[in-house]
């Protein structure tokens, strides 16, 4: 088993409306260097013994994260963080590349405050390097490291870009290169797509282009991955440093972030004025518990305690309080809505949510 990205809306939404007992989440700090691969091995065996103790028995979800810690594939994929969820028949693990607290729960449902921090823009991206000479996906990662994504690829691609120039006389192909006819390039592309997309067909995490002049118009043209975005690096790929590709990705997704939350911003402020939409956490809460959020923004950095009852109505004072921004969000998840993570400069008016509303509410 190998630990998974992020995951998609629809994974975030499955595992938010999980119920049944016993329920277990661990949030734990890891690593992609090789000492710390073995400190977050150590750390993970002592939190499902932490777990067996609660449950007082050895069960079989137990059993299943037991053998995880003896599971060489699993930790050899590994970022700043681990978020693991396990219940009877069912277990899922997520790298996270902003290092979580540590935390070891037993309920009767799953915790996923970190998840839901990441949802948002965690500044990794997927680049896909794409020449005649060269296929290569990578992982750009928030901590500025790059990582190799394994691709599926024919090994005659080549070929692909052959094109026969005899005038029919003869089935013999000569290499046409990146000079070969228009419908070449689109085939190469489509393959290339292909073993794309049968990697990260369900992420969602953005996908910067490295192509170059003569591939990059074919495989837009072809391509079915929303997240692609529309501007790429420029220039020859095969005269980029790591540090050059590392830093053009930033780049590109520090001006996507802008632009997109400008966007929203305009947005908000149209629904705003409607009465449907919203940055009062009072007004969010009774909106959300009436199921009335459509878009949920929150400051991933937020801890707000307190207790929300059935009517949305917050508790501050509770003494078994919860960080009700991640409540807020697993709600909104659970009624169909929409969540995102941002940076706590990049909302409005002070105020750790901000809300896009299907309907007024009082």
């Amino acid at each position: 088993m190998r630990p998974e990205a992020t995951p998609h809306h629809d994974r975030l939404t499955a595992l938010a409306e999980h119920r049944g007992e016993p329920s277990v989440t661990l949030h734990l700090p890891s690593s992609a260097a090789p000492t710390g691969v073995e400190a977050a091995r150590i750390d993970f065996k002592n939190a499902v013994g932490e777990v067996a103790e609660r449950l007082g028995r050895d069960d079989a979800t137990v059993s299943a994260l037991r053998a995880l810690v003896d599971d060489d594939e699993f930790w050899r994929t590994q970022g700043r963080g681990l978020a693991v969820f396990a219940a009877p028949d069912v277990l899922h693990a997520f790298t996270l590349q902003e290092e979580p607290r540590r935390h070891v729960h037993v309920n009767d449902r799953f915790e996923l405050g970190p998840l839901l921090r990441a949802s948002g823009e965690d500044g990794t991206a997927f680049v896909l390097v794409l020449t005649e000479g060269r296929v290569a996906l990578q992982l750009v990662d928030g901590s500025h490291r790059i990582v190799e994504v394994p691709l599926d690829l024919p090994a005659d691609l080549h070929t692909v870009l052959e094109h026969a120039d005899n005038q029919g006389q003869a089935d013999l192909p000569r290499a046409g290169g990146a000079d070969g006819p228009r419908p070449e390039r689109r085939r190469f592309a489509s393959t290339v797509q292909d073993a794309v997309l049968g990697v990260i067909g369900t992420s969602r995490r953005p996908l910067v282009l490295a192509a170059s002049a003569d591939l990059g118009p074919a495989y837009r043209a072809v391509n079915r991955y929303d997240a692609l975005l529309p501007d790429g690096i420029e220039g020859n790929p095969a005269s980029l440093t790591v540090g050059d590709l590392i830093g053009r990705t930033t780049a590109l997704l520090d001006a996507d972030s802008e632009d997109r939350m400008r966007q929203w911003r305009e947005l908000f402020g149209t629904r705003r004025s409607n009465g449907l939409a919203t940055t009062r956490l009072k007004e969010v809460a009774r909106a959300v518990a009436a199921s009335g959020v459509e878009e949920l923004v929150f400051d991933k950095d937020a801890v707000v305690e307190g207790t929300l009852d059935e009517f949305g109505t917050l508790d501050r004072d509770a003494a078994d309080g919860y960080n009700v921004v991640d409540e807020l969000a697993v709600q909104v998840l659970r009624a169909g809505g929409r969540v995102r993570g941002v940076r706590r400069e990049q909302l409005l008016d002070g105020s750790p949510v901000a809300a896009l509303l299907r309907f007024p509410v009082a």
